[in-house]
């Protein structure tokens, strides 16, 4: 399933990763293990919005417990899917409504 994901760091941890060298290892290590299709940031907020397709439901329990473990916070997620599928979806899901009961 695929996902928007949006990350802050707190500011002060955001702070003291600084110190040692900024986030850029467990980053890294994130792009590396889930190989986002895109990525965004602001830095300006220390945000992060990242888009990707988990593979199955453990790949995003292991994301959360990394991004909490590190930036001590937890990321929103959305799940979000391809506008090119959008036709094809609502297709389906008009014909399976269709024989439910109405109000």
């Amino acid at each position: 399933m695929r996902y928007v994901i949006h990350g802050v760091i707190p500011a002060e941890l955001g702070n003291k990763l600084d110190e040692k060298g900024g986030p850029g290892a467990i980053i890294g290590h994130l792009m590396t293990r889930f190989k986002p299709e895109g990525a965004y940031t602001n830095y300006g907020k220390r945000q992060v919005w990242l888009v990707v397709d988990f593979k199955e439901p453990a790949d995003q329990a292991e994301f959360m417990i990394l991004w909490s473990r590190w930036f001590n916070s937890y990321a929103e997620m959305e799940p979000v899917d391809l506008l090119s599928e959008a036709p094809k979806v609502a297709e389906k899901a008009i014909k399976g409504a269709a024989n439910a009961p109405r109000p």
